[in-house]
């Protein structure tokens, strides 16, 4: 609740934080225990694991990272999915409300989480096979 209130005020939305709860004009969102993102980090971070144990020969450095960028990813992509909904939650948008609050919504911030984590093991994986030809090449 804290990252998404801090997401919120730093874009200049008007929010104040009261525990657990948001509160934007017209509008507020209750933050429980279910909505902290521990399944999309955990889902990630299973994801980062199966990364690591599929491609060839991740250097070590490799090996520490890419877990701790998608727990980092996971946290993130859930506090802006909530400070969405925190914005949603005035009555004229409880529709849209709707849609990002179900599984449906969810599932969106769960595939834009998995795109941007692979353009990052990708962009990781391209400067380490460039670094091992350079030293190769030597």
């Amino acid at each position: 609740a804290k990252v998404s209130a801090y997401i919120l005020w730093y874009v200049g939305w008007p929010v104040s934080l009261q525990g657990v709860q948001i509160n934007v004009p017209n509008g507020s969102v209750e933050v429980v225990p279910s909505c902290s993102g521990a399944n999309l980090i955990t889902h990630m971070l299973s994801v980062s694991v199966m990364v690591i144990c599929v491609l060839p020969k991740p250097q070590n450095a490799s090996r520490v990272i890419l877990p701790f960028i998608a727990i980092l990813l996971g946290f993130v992509m859930n506090s802006f999915r909530v400070a969405l909904l925190a914005l949603l939650s005035p009555p004229q948008y409880s529709d849209l409300f709707h849609y990002w609050h179900s599984a449906h919504g969810a599932s969106m911030i769960v595939l834009l989480t998995l795109l941007i984590y692979s353009l990052i093991c990708f962009w990781i994986f391209k400067s380490l096979d460039q670094n091992s030809q350079e030293q190769s090449d030597v």
